[in-house]
């Protein structure tokens, strides 16, 4: 707008003067520069402005340039009086105006700096007392501006803001008196100049570079003591925000470092955890978050101690502690306490890195009125069940804590009251109370006369101590303390075996190791027979025994520098003995050893080549084994590796073949009813398979496992489904139980393995290839047009295994035989009427094609075909022609000749063949225009054409079908967008079977593997990039229809059209005559400035709702974090076609700051709908939204972060009347949404 301004103002000048003698042009300047505050004042236009600039530049006048500096001045501190221009958009004119000519902008910032610098000057003495007095140069500061002095300070520090925000440049012009009297004027007892203050300063801060940040480091920490200090509220409000501002800043020098060893700085952070509001409680976690890692030195204050050597450990003891305060006191959840409340006993335990007083903080925090009572009353059992002294230390060690928070919990006092009373009535009966000794242990170590409640319950307490109950009580300490075990000989060794099997695990890596240790161990273990015991204990002691000496061999294994061929026949040959028969002594620990232990040797061994016959015995006692134990879980999943180990397969002699072929059968069969030996077979084939090719497919039925896979998914059955909801949850009580520890891979993984199998055929057998793309293949072409829509038979997998064998050669050869091959794709695709499977023909028929341009004539043979009673079969040969035109060997003749087709086309009887010739036409003529094919481009029959398609379609071109059928056989051709593709939303629904990710999970094992095999065996697709929704498609990709505006993914069951008050009526006046384009502007578009930002939000449930209500209630646009959650299922099943009707915008969340200060820029306020201490309660009150808001939304757990939370101008909440903690987030944005509404229309 400025640029626009000032052109028009440089020619109007111009013109001026040049109608104007040369000695009246200084007249001329004088008498517009004179007019500036007559007409621009009450305007709030800068043309005037503009056009004395440009007069200026042209004919200089000492006289206008004040004149014009004095408006601009003047503009900066009083404003404009047209209502149409808000504060922050005419402050940002003229910061733009400044910009445009930077000699007034540098004299505007210099009055600025020496208008706030000279400000300290009449400050108090007495900070906290501190006010502007009233100027005594009237002259120099311009009394005539109407404007009190602080009202001036404020406008200039806004300058400075929009100015900076606007060009970081600026930054380099602040000098260090200018931002000390900014930061001084942070301690003003007027709030709107402190906040004035701190958002100029955060400003600077956010373009300032890295050397400017750290200079000044040590000045706004020591402002910030200062802030925290001050009795006023907002004071502490800045000095929060100002210290998260700190931790962000760039770099860490020493000083920072010098900060951090300070008392101070943890005891401010506590103390504002301890005790001051939400908003500034969760900075105070940020910050602590943010300052633990970057801690290089011991620390020890009286409040927080730090030893660097732990610093791994007290790093995860911090984590867990800011994770606990944050479920505790700021979501306030019971069930998310109930179930974060057991982590916290490795937090107050003997090993614990957090002094007392922080955990005091918390749970005082906890125990707050504010806090719902539910949540209060499980703190209070969980305080009251603690039983060891080490577990009250610090309540002991808080005593103030203590008695504050029994004189003000009510719960807390009756809770206690009542445990006490229980406690000595059961103590005189002779009853044991455990946790008794320790309440009275707490309550003993407070003062007396500290208060009255804790000294009636000490009373009570105490009362105890009678000889009776002092008698009960000692007996209640030796019952919670003894360890008088009395065990058997057999238990005893048992115990023996399990310290044994300890002291392994302590003592790997020790030189004392050695194969002479392990021969020591395997005469004792091996002639071990257990006659004393029973046989039921004989087996559960055998399988000690061998569990321990598979684990003394493996350590041995694991530390040997090297292993002669000697030893290593020594160990297989010991290994196969100790094997032989144990079966049925065999338990699952054992089993588990002993696989373990075979793995490492064989990684050890796997020069060995002559050991067949051991090798099968082992093989053979295990999978045995596993049988007798009927397969269980652990060892299923680690069996896979051992069994087709590279070392076994490589074994001379073909005895292991049978054994082999079974135990694979057996597996694959297991694999149906237990999902997790999937993942691990199929990873184990695939190492298997780039070793050692040939000697895997010899003795394994690797091509028959791998079409069977192909064509029956594995299924995801019930156990998996639960362990993945389940694990979770568990995970909080046991951290190290994750997915991965309980059922492997994930079944995507093991497809991952599979694929990259197919992926790397061409590097061992393309017969092979062959063999499997023609049994695949077969059932496809053999199928007839008369069939059922849905073949149960069909799978999506099918066709993308054919398309990765394809770009391997299968279908080279001569070429009537690629005809030949060509013919019987296009044969299925004639006959085949689902979307998704089409679109997979297209892209192997047109990749086919790409090699072999002499192939392409028949293409153009069918299409000039007269017959069109199979309009979807030539719909997809017209976008496999249109493919083959964009290729780069394309020529100009097959393009004209393709061309000449498409024209009849375009006018068919068959609506789906006419639409998609249309498109067609529009894509072969950029083409053409790309390529300078006059031919067809300067054609005088095909140029009115083209226009008169192109005014057709121009309304159609941001159709969800046409970006989900687009295809570029080039540019998408790799296996993310064959696994992650948008087509994959077309329909059958079948789902993403996997991902990009699970392929670079699979390739994460690779390092292991020689760099030369991996690179002989390569992968012929490529993997590709994701995402490709955010990749921009070309205006002419063909597609199957254009009849309908909402896409064919939609789950709601319900017609395409929407059917919204503002949606039938627009349909109405088109069908009364209305011209379309008016009605489709009234029906879409956006009636509010109201941007609602939903980055923070990752359920695609939550997003789909958001959807909905932005676009019923007119918002402008929804900002997500990813676009691709439009193609979520459950997203389209909540948003119905409302996102198709709503501008939906990419913003990650890293961006958001950035977005909102560009908004802040246009006038928007930023609101979050967050509950802090500062809120505003919507509907309450006379304030309302302001028309120009960004609504940001905090995620479902963590709500808005800190870090985000100090960038709000505004945060509203909804009042609440029921004991319920929150609504659910859709819910939430509707009842803002609404309100807005009711305000603005």
């Amino acid at each position: 707008m400025t640029s626009s301004t000032a052109a028009s103002a440089q020619i109007l000048a111009d013109l001026l003067l040049k109608n104007v003698e040369h000695s009246q042009q200084a007249t001329v300047v004088k008498s517009v520069a004179d007019g500036l505050f007559e007409q621009q004042q009450n305007s709030g236009d800068l043309a005037t402005a503009h056009l004395t600039a440009q007069l200026l530049r042209k004919c200089p006048d000492d006289y206008s340039h004040k004149v014009l500096f004095s408006f601009l001045q003047t503009a900066t501190l009083t404003g404009t009086k047209n209502e149409g221009h808000s504060e922050v958009t005419f402050l940002r004119s003229i910061c733009e105006f400044c910009n445009y000519y930077p000699e007034l902008g540098s004299e505007l910032i210099e009055s600025a700096k020496e208008y706030i610098v000279a400000l300290p000057r009449f400050v108090g003495q007495d900070i906290d007392q501190y006010r502007l007095a009233d100027l005594d140069d009237d002259e120099e500061h311009g009394s005539e501006l109407g404007k009190s002095p602080d009202e001036a300070t404020i406008r200039y520090l806004a300058y400075l803001k929009i100015s900076l925000w606007l060009d970081a440049e600026i930054g380099k012009r602040i000098d260090s008196p200018l931002i000390a009297s900014i930061l001084d004027l942070l301690h003003s007892p007027r709030r709107s100049l402190a906040y004035a203050a701190k958002d100029a300063l955060f400003a600077f801060l956010g373009t300032a570079h890295e050397v400017q940040q750290e200079s000044l480091l040590e000045v706004i920490w020591d402002h910030v003591k200062g802030l925290a200090d001050s009795k006023r509220d907002f004071h502490r409000a800045i000095a929060y925000s100002l210290w998260l501002k700190w931790t962000l800043l760039s770099g860490m020098p020493d000083e920072r470092l010098e900060m951090i060893q300070q008392a101070v700085y943890w005891d401010l952070l506590q103390d504002g955890l301890r005790s001051e509001q939400s908003e500034r409680r969760k900075q105070c976690l940020y910050i602590l978050m943010k300052t633990i890692p970057l801690i290089t030195r011991s620390i020890s204050t009286e409040k927080f101690s730090f030893k660097v050597e732990q610093k791994k450990r007290l790093e995860q003891q911090w984590a867990k502690y800011c994770t606990f305060f944050e479920v505790l006191v700021l979501e306030r959840a019971s069930n998310q306490v109930e179930d974060a409340l057991p982590e916290v006993y490795q937090l107050i335990g003997p090993d614990s890195g957090i002094h007392g007083s922080w955990l005091t903080a918390m749970f005082g925090a906890g125990l707050a009125p504010e806090v719902p009572e539910n949540v209060r009353k499980l703190v209070t059992s969980f305080l009251l069940g603690l039983t060891t002294t080490n577990h009250i230390r610090f309540l002991v060690a808080d005593q103030k804590f203590l008695t504050d928070l029994i004189s003000s919990s009510t719960v807390l006092f009756r809770s206690l009251s009542a445990f006490i009373d229980q406690a000595v009535k059961m103590l005189e009966n002779g009853e044991a109370v455990t946790n008794f000794p320790s309440i009275l242990h707490v309550l003993t170590c407070i003062p007396a006369n500290a208060n009255t409640n804790v000294d009636r319950l000490r009373e009570i307490a105490l009362s105890a101590t009678t000889p009776l109950s002092t008698r009960i009580l000692s007996q209640n300490f030796q019952k919670t303390t003894s360890h008088n075990f009395t065990m058997e000989n057999r238990e005893a060794f048992e115990m023996e075996i399990a310290s044994r099997c300890l002291q392994i695990q302590q003592d790997r890596g020790s030189a004392s190791l050695s194969m002479h240790n392990w021969e020591n161990a395997f005469s004792r273990i091996s002639n071990f027979t257990g006659q004393k015991a029973s046989k039921k204990d004989e087996i559960r002691i055998r399988d000690k025994y061998l569990a321990a000496s598979f684990e003394l061999l493996q350590c041995v294994i694991q530390h040997q520098g090297s292993v002669s061929s000697a030893d290593a026949r020594i160990v297989i040959s010991n290994l196969a003995t100790l094997l032989e028969g144990a079966t049925q002594f065999m338990h699952e620990a054992g089993l588990l050893s002993a696989i373990s232990c075979m793995t490492v040797a064989f990684d050890k061994f796997e020069q060995l080549r002559d050991a067949s016959e051991h090798v099968e015995m082992i093989i053979k006692s295990l999978w045995e084994s596993c049988e007798w134990l009927e397969f269980p879980k652990d060892a299923m999943m680690q069996i896979p590796r051992t069994v087709f180990h590279p070392f076994v397969l490589s074994t001379y002699g073909d005895g292991l073949n049978p054994l082999l072929h079974k135990v694979m059968n057996d597996l694959a069969e297991l694999a149906v009813g237990k999902s997790y030996i999937f993942p691990a077979l199929a990873s184990a084939l695939r190492k298997a398979f780039i070793l050692l090719p040939e000697r895997l497919c010899s003795r394994v039925p690797l091509q028959a496992y791998i079409e069977d896979i192909i064509n029956n998914l594995p299924l995801v059955h019930l156990d998996i489904i639960l362990g993945s909801t389940l694990v979770p949850r568990l995970q909080k009580s046991i951290p190290s139980l994750t997915y991965e520890a309980y059922y492997g891979g994930a079944q995507s993984f093991g497809l991952a393995c599979i694929f990259d199998i197919l992926n790397r055929l061409h590097s061992y057998d393309l017969d092979f290839a062959k063999d499997v793309f023609n049994n695949l293949s077969q059932p496809w072409i053999k199928q007839k047009g008369s069939g059922p829509v849905v073949s149960k038979w069909k799978k999506t997998t099918q066709l993308q295994a054919m398309l990765i064998l394809a770009h391997q050669g299968v279908l080279e050869g001569t070429k009537s035989a690629r005809r030949a091959n060509i013919s019987n794709l296009m044969k299925v695709l004639s006959v085949e009427p689902l979307p998704r499977y089409r679109y997979l023909l297209e892209w192997i028929i047109a990749r086919q094609l790409l090699e072999h341009a002499e192939d392409r004539q028949i293409l153009l043979d069918t299409l000039g075909a007269r017959d069109h009673s199979n309009p979807k079969f030539l719909t997809s040969v017209l976008k496999i022609t249109v493919m083959t035109a964009q290729f780069p060997d394309a020529t100009e003749k097959f393009t004209h000749e393709l061309i000449s087709l498409v024209v009849p086309l375009a006018v068919s009887t068959k609506a789906v063949l006419r639409h998609e010739a249309q498109w067609a036409f529009l894509s072969i003529w950029t083409c053409a225009a790309n390529n300078g094919w006059e031919s067809i481009t300067k054609s005088e029959a095909l140029i009115p054409l083209e226009a008169f398609i192109r005014n057709v379609k121009k309304d159609f071109e941001d159709l969800q079908i046409r970006r989900l059928e687009a295809l570029d056989p080039t540019r998408d051709h790799n296996l993310t967008h064959l696994f992650e593709g948008e087509y994959l939303s077309l329909p059958p629904p079948e789902g993403i079977t996997l991902t990009r990710d699970d392929f670079l999970d699979v390739f994460s094992h690779d390092p292991e593997l020689p760099a030369d095999i991996l690179h002989k065996r390569s992968g012929a697709m490529p993997l590709g990039q994701r995402p490709f929704s955010d990749t921009k498609q070309p205006e002419n990709i063909p597609r199957e229809t254009l009849t309908t505006t909402t896409p064919k993914t939609q789950t709601t069951g319900q017609a395409p059209l929407q059917t919204k008050s503002g949606t039938w009526r627009a349909a109405a006046e088109s069908s009364h005559g209305i011209d379309e384009t008016d009605s489709e502007k009234n029906s879409m578009g956006r009636p509010h400035e109201l941007i609602l930002i939903a980055s923070l939000i990752d359920n695609p449930f939550n997003a789909g709702g958001l959807s909905r209500v932005a676009e019923i209630f007119g918002a402008k646009s929804l900002q997500v974090r990813d676009r691709g959650i439009m193609k979520n299922t459950q997203f389209t099943s909540v948003a119905v076609s409302s996102h198709c009707w709503l501008p939906i915008e990419e913003l990650p969340p890293a961006s958001i700051p950035a977005f909102l200060t560009q908004r802040k820029l246009e006038g928007y306020t930023v609101v979050g709908i967050e509950q802090t201490d500062r809120s505003k309660v919507l509907g309450q009150g006379d304030w309302k939204l302001p028309s120009k808001t960004v609504l940001l939304l905090g995620s479902e757990r963590e709500g808005i972060p800190a870090a985000l939370l100090a960038e709000m101008d505004l945060c509203v909440e909804i009042q609440q009347i029921g004991q319920t903690r929150s609504m659910n987030v859709q819910t939430a944005a509707a009842v803002v949404l609404y309100e807005y509404t009711r305000h603005h229309g």
